[in-house]
């Protein structure tokens, strides 16, 4: 981002002290030295939730390791992200009614400290469920039970499994002076605000396309890794595609669950006529309930 600022697209100049500094800041490169039992806490609304469930897939396959995501922010662990209230099980204060992100912490320590391990009969991975309203424990992740599933765009708008859906092409106009507003997400500062918030706002825009599902019949749980393949093309130098993933209310409000953005354009090595472009978000979990889309 801080390349894209300077004139020319430069990259920035960095002291040998400075490059150092953040090599050694890097820290998938050392994750192998790291040989004690290790407890990840991640938030379902923060910038880093991809990085942290990384670290423990990587600590994970060394030593003991504990994984929990709840539904928060970077800053704040209440019940309460965006226009949506978890309720007080999923405030950061009150785990499911049963312990704390506190309490959680001191029992692996004291496990870790006595024993050399996790505490007793504890399962590795526990994770708060949004649209389930739920905590559930899991003796892994990703969940071995998930199935990877496909569905593509139409060119009617609608979002159907693959090789279902009408193929054909979209056209919107961009103007960079007017750009779509992020609204909720998993961020890191104040502004924009994070988590779950109405989609509407940047929905009818007329530079935003929108892709629906027909109307479930039942419960659908989206556990995982979430990818998009794009196959775009622009005029411009460079264009920010964004891919969202939301739940549509049976009365037509759209939470966001999870995103991704990647940038190309004409200028990048990649462009062409059309490209496949990837948008990749963060690992989500999120169950979508019946008459919602």
């Amino acid at each position: 981002m801080l390349r894209d600022l300077l004139p020319g697209g430069a990259p920035p100049q960095l002291s040998p002290d400075q490059a150092a500094a953040l090599a050694a800041a890097d820290v998938p490169p050392h994750q192998e030295n790291v040989t004690v039992p290790s407890l990840h806490v991640a938030d379902w609304y923060d910038l880093f939730v991809q990085a942290t469930i990384d670290k423990y897939t990587a600590a994970a396959q060394r030593r003991g390791a504990k994984l929990v995501v709840g539904p928060w922010n970077h800053v704040a662990r209440t019940g309460m992200q965006g226009d949506i209230d978890f309720g007080i099980a999923g405030h950061g204060a009150v785990i499911d009614f049963s312990t704390s992100v506190l309490g959680l912490t001191f029992d692996w320590l004291r496990a870790c400290l006595t024993t050399g391990g996790a505490p007793d009969d504890d399962l590795p991975v526990k994770i708060y469920v949004p649209g389930a309203g739920e905590w559930r424990s899991e003796p892994e992740w990703p969940l071995s039970r998930a199935i990877d599933t496909r569905f593509q765009f139409g060119a009617d708008g609608t979002l159907a499994p693959d090789g279902e859906a009408d193929p054909g092409t979209l056209t919107f106009t961009y103007d960079p002076r007017n750009p779509v507003p992020t609204v909720g997400g998993a961020t890191v500062m104040p502004y924009p605000p994070s988590g779950s918030f109405d989609q509407r706002v940047a929905e009818e825009r007329d530079d935003v396309l929108v892709f629906t599902t027909d109307v479930l019949t039942e419960d659908v749980e989206v556990t995982g890794r979430v990818t998009a393949s794009l196959r775009a093309a622009t005029d411009g130098p460079t264009t920010d595609w964004v891919v969202r993933l939301c739940d549509v209310h049976p009365d037509g409000r759209s939470y966001n669950v999870v995103d991704g953005i990647t940038r190309e354009g004409t200028s990048h090595p990649r462009a062409g006529d059309l490209q496949l472009l990837p948008a990749v978000g963060p690992q989500s979990e999120h169950r979508r309930r019946p008459a919602h889309g």
